[in-house]
């Protein structure tokens, strides 16, 4: 079950027209929660790594990720608590 901050990045993918969201950290600092987080979505198949590179002002690091098919239907059902319901008492 996702929690609240996965579904949150999630949705911020599905909302823009391309399906993707991005992290950034400031140069020469450590990649944070967000990175954690975003790891963890891909590695359940939900977002998919695409890119990481400078910001072009400043020295920050930008690291882009696109959401997949499964990280839609995730979402999708993660906001529909009729069938999390449905789902659950199918287990």
């Amino acid at each position: 079950m996702l929690n609240h901050t996965q579904i949150t990045m999630l949705g911020s993918a599905a909302i823009d027209g391309f399906g993707e969201t991005y992290i950034k950290r400031p140069y020469g600092e450590c990649w944070g929660a967000d990175y954690t987080l975003m790891c963890a979505l891909v590695a359940m198949g939900y977002m998919k790594f695409k890119c990481c590179h400078h910001a072009p002002i400043g020295c920050d690091f930008i690291r882009r990720y696109t959401i997949t098919d499964d990280g839609r239907e995730a979402l999708r059902r993660a906001c529909n608590p009729i069938e999390q319901v449905r789902n659950e008492g199918e287990r």
